[in-house]
């Protein structure tokens, strides 16, 4: 057999003086085609058997190929789709606390999708021991031990573990167990699996061959495995074979004249059988062993190939070949002969052109890496090395091939019609460059640049293809068109809004949900800058939000909003969104870009105000009874001592005894009202300087009027000051006093400790370099808390009461961080729970600047003329009296425009007023707020005083700010108004 090479060279150099051929060639001609029919019968028996067994050992690689690329695509489905789950916010929360209705109610609907989408079987959330929390495909069945290999691996490494395993049953499952993380935190594992049955049929149809599957019975337990063929409803014959059971057959019935394949060393694996002959028709066979992902051999898979048409092909080739060959060589022998007389005739002249041009066409087509061939008339006449290469077929094998013989059957008319028309120049708007493919013969399909071109070959016209190889090229982009659709509907499906950008902030996806959210298509928001699709606000403050992205990009890490941020999407409609961001990755583990994950909480959040405005209600009926109580006994004292000082119109002693006394009742009624209006101050938090201690005992006591609570106090009597919205802290007190009432239905006491704290750097403080605190322990002997929800009383909504919105502590929590301070619990049932919080305090400020000042002497001690500016006639006379009284003359106004008119005139008559008391609220008026801007532009020398009878007005708290000199409460003590007073005069 000569080589390609020495096929496809020119012809041998003839010498131009070369003696007529006819004579000396026709008895050496006729003696070898005699030996040719010889040889090329022998030939063609041999190529026979040759391409059975080729035809055979094809079909089982291509068998064992399929199966691995579909277990491979299978195994990267099942992680993709794990991927897309653990994302989800809602399956951290759940696999992290463990609430396994919660996984249930979320996740059973997802597991119907994806079986009817993907054939998904198995579907597991298992716990960081390796406990089977939940079997979503089998929810009544949890709590066992999973020790299968792919779930040690995947604690092992960390990673997704992937691979088939040999269940229970007898049957072989697809796995994919995924680790979970909250942050860097292993929170559970995530498992997704689907049975090989569904691999096994589609090799079945498209390979057209037959498979059985068998299981070393040394891997399987009988009355497991017969209960689970039983359950499946299939044959479970366990002593049909020795040392195997059969799991699966294509097959309606396992052949009896296959049976010594079955069984350990009664066969060799990826061998190809010799002739097997059952069912009256001739099968070829391979067995190869099933291994699972731990390597282990569990069985064997059994590939059974029926060549009986294959055999008729080969038989029924060869009756033509060889009759036409006989046909063919007597024609020959003659043809050649009248064909040898004409050759010797011009062989001299054309040989040495023949040899120059054959020898330049040699040397351009052997070295050539592009695929150089020709047909005519359908059928190759040459093909170069590189198209031998890319075919797989010998020149012999292919000079006897119609070239659409190769191209795949898809195509296959279309491009046989295109050839047969370029070549008989039929076909004008043929185009002479296209893409096809082609089955080589080893069954591989190849992508291949095609560049034709008629032209004369030996006298006819012939067509000369040019051919570049592809299929690389090809198989990425369909791969990346796969992954790009794939996405497309994960993407679709998923109801938060995903957004991914570049690393310059620039959008490149967008989905459905994240359009409705924010307004804008995707159309109009890609290339856009996230920062214009997703403009950010957060509520009380002037401050952007944190870029969620950029601290992607620099941690690497995911992140998660904490805070409530709004927009406003493209319609104007204002939303508030919860949001985080994760880093995209490449297979380098480069950042190349960001997710962004959103969701409209808007509903959600009107909600919880809703039930925080409810609380403040609850909070404040509870109070209700006891204020009411308190007032009670105390207008009883007023109205008591006023009754019996009537009853003694001439006894001053005993007159001023009884007065003296309703003052005290006046002065704890004024107390209890002051206390009121700190529970129930609103508005923007205002901090200031304050002791807390004395708040502390005030809120604890009028939180519990009216209960059968003890209230012991122990407050250190150097107390450090602390910085807080009294209004806000009150709350907090008020919530964990009402808690600890609640908690005591029959009685308690109710502790609350106060002292001064160092904390060193190494215990868990709160996010401040500050070390000085100020510790507070509020203690109850009431029901106590379990310890499965002690780790949740802080969030919203949670409760354990039969009634209550679970808003008082998380209220409670949200304060004390809002003042950068730490809340801890500790409970246990039937002994009482302890709240331990740690306030910053001001460490400079050790001694307070807060206590009141030595009492001024209520005394006379100069005299002034006072403007009374109020609306209220009776307020009015009463603080005239007073001011009278300590020595001063007055005049009154009703509102502010009266004041500053009363001022000119006085200063015009060079009789200016020294002070003037302002009420703050004048209805219908000008109040002091605005009057006293106006008395300074006149004069900016001018004294005032504010007043009101809501003490926590911001302008009562900071009334320097305002361009006042002091401040007075209503209702006035003598000794209280004379003190700011002769302070101000002096």
């Amino acid at each position: 057999m000569k080589s390609s090479d020495e096929m496809i060279a020119a012809p041998s150099r003839t010498d131009a003086t070369a003696k007529p051929i006819q004579r000396r060639l026709m008895i050496p001609l006729a003696a070898m085609l005699l030996l040719l029919v010889g040889t090329f019968g022998f030939l063609l028996v041999k190529q026979q058997r040759d391409n059975l067994n080729q035809y055979s050992l094809d079909k089982l690689k291509t068998a064992s190929a399929d199966m691995k690329t579909l277990l491979a695509e299978q195994s990267q489905t099942l992680e993709a789709l794990g991927q897309v789950l653990i994302q989800d916010p809602r399956l951290r929360a759940a696999l992290k606390a463990r609430d396994r209705k919660r996984l249930l109610a979320n996740y059973q609907a997802v597991f119907t999708k994806l079986k009817t989408d993907h054939g998904l079987t198995h579907f597991y959330f298992i716990s960081t021991d390796r406990v089977c929390l939940l079997r979503v495909h089998k929810p009544e069945k949890h709590g066992d031990l999973i020790d299968r290999f792919t779930m040690l691996e995947a604690k092992r490494s960390g990673r997704t573990a992937a691979g088939i395993e040999l269940g229970p049953l007898g049957t072989f499952t697809l796995r994919s167990v995924q680790p979970v993380y909250d942050g860097n935190a292993l929170i559970g594992y995530l498992e997704l699996g689907k049975e090989i049955e569904e691999i096994l049929n589609y090799l079945h149809k498209k390979d057209n061959i037959d498979i059985t599957v068998v299981i070393h019975k040394d891997a399987l337990h009988r009355a497991t495995w017969e209960a689970g063929m039983k359950m499946l409803n299939r044959e479970a014959d366990w002593s049909y074979f020795t040392s195997d059971v059969l799991i699966y057959s294509s097959l309606s019935r396992f052949p009896v004249e296959l049976e010594h394949f079955i069984g350990k060393g009664r066969h060799k694996h990826n061998q190809v059988s010799k002739e097997e002959v059952f069912s009256g028709q001739p099968w070829k066979i391979s067995v190869i062993p099933l291994l699972d992902v731990s390597g282990t051999n569990v069985g064997d898979m059994l590939i059974l190939y029926n060549i009986s048409a294959a055999k008729a092909s080969y038989h029924q080739v060869m009756i033509i070949a060889i009759g036409a060959g006989l046909l063919i060589l007597g024609l020959l022998f003659g043809f050649l002969f009248i064909l040898l007389g004409r050759i010797d005739r011009s062989i001299i002249i054309q040989h040495t052109a023949l040899r120059n041009s054959e020898e330049k066409f040699r040397a351009l087509a052997i070295t050539s890496p592009t695929a150089i061939f020709i047909h005519q008339q359908g059928t190759f006449v040459y093909a170069n090395p590189a198209a031998l290469e890319i075919s797989g077929f010998t020149l012999d094998e292919i000079l006897q091939m119609k070239f659409w013989e190769l191209v795949h059957p898809d195509i296959r008319e279309q491009v046989k019609n295109f050839g047969q028309q370029r070549e008989a120049r039929t076909g004008a708007d043929i185009p002479q460059r296209y893409e096809m493919k082609i089955i080589t013969k080893q069954g591989d399909i190849k992508w291949l640049d095609f560049n034709a071109a008629t032209i004369e070959f030996n006298g006819k016209p012939a067509i000369m293809g040019n051919v570049i190889d592809i299929t690389d090229r090809k198989n990425g982009e369909n791969e990346l068109l796969s992954e790009k659709e794939r996405l497309a509907v994960t993407l679709s499906s998923i109801g938060d809004g995903v957004i991914a950008v570049d690393l310059s902030g620039k959008i490149t996806l967008m989905n459905a949900a994240a359009e409705e959210i924010t307004g804008w298509t995707a159309d109009i928001a890609l290339g856009r800058n996230l920062a214009v699709i997703l403009s950010l606000t957060t509520e009380n403050s002037s401050e952007p939000p944190v870029d969620l992205s950029r601290q992607v990009q620099k941690t690497g890490a995911p992140c998660y909003r904490q805070e409530l941020v709004s927009i406003y999407s493209d319609d104007g409609e204002e939303k508030i969104i919860a949001d985080s961001a994760a880093p995209i990755r490449n297979q380098d583990g480069k950042i190349i870009g960001i997710i962004i994950v959103i969701r409209d909480i808007t509903e959600k959040v009107r909600i919880r105000k809703e039930l925080e405005t409810s609380q403040n209600l609850e909070s404040i009926g509870l109070l209700a009874g006891g204020i009411a109580h308190d007032f009670n006994n105390l207008l009883t004292a007023i109205y008591g001592n006023i009754s019996l000082a009537k009853m003694y119109p001439d006894d001053k002693n005993k007159v001023f005894h009884y007065l003296d006394k309703t003052e005290n009742s006046l002065a704890q009624a004024k107390a209890l009202t002051e206390q009121l209006l700190t529970f129930a101050k609103g508005g923007s938090p205002v901090k200031q300087l304050v002791n807390i201690g004395p708040l502390l005992e005030e809120i604890a006591k009028f939180s519990l009027r009216g209960s059968k609570t003890n209230l012991q106090t122990d407050i250190a009597a150097d107390l450090w000051l602390a910085e807080v919205d009294t209004g806000q802290f009150s709350q907090v007190i008020n919530n964990l006093a009402i808690n600890a009432n609640q908690a005591m239905p029959s009685g308690g006491t109710l502790t609350i400790k106060a002292e001064n704290m160092l904390l060193s750097p190494m215990e868990i403080i709160p996010e401040k370099e500050n070390d000085y605190y100020i510790k507070i322990t509020v203690a109850d002997q009431g029901f106590g808390i379990s310890q499965k929800h002690l780790d949740k009383i802080f969030a919203p909504y949670f409760t354990t009461k039969h009634e209550g919105s679970g808003l008082g502590l998380a209220t409670v929590y949200s304060i004390i961080k809002n003042h950068h301070g730490q809340i801890k619990a500790e409970s246990e049932v039937g002994k009482g729970s302890t709240f331990t919080i740690f306030l910053p305090a001001s460490g400079a400020a050790a001694e307070s600047n807060i206590e009141a000042q030595d009492s001024t002497e209520t005394g006379q001690t100069g005299s002034g003329k006072i403007l009374i500016m109020d609306d209220e006639e009776v307020v009015r006379e009463i603080c005239g009296e007073m001011i009278v009284a300590m020595g001063h003359t007055v005049d009154y106004a009703a509102n502010g425009q009266e004041a500053l008119e009363k001022y000119q005139q006085a200063m015009r008559k060079e009789k200016p007023f020294d002070l003037v008391i302002m009420d703050l609220t004048i209805p219908g008026g000008m109040g002091g707020k605005e009057t006293i801007s106006k008395l300074l532009k006149i004069d900016p020398q001018a004294k005032a005083i504010v007043s009101s009878g809501y003490s926590h007005d911001d302008v009562m708290a900071n009334y320097q700010d305002y361009g006042f000199h002091g401040v007075a409460a209503k209702p006035y003590l003598f000794s209280d108004l004379n003190k700011v007073i002769q302070n101000l005069i002096q």
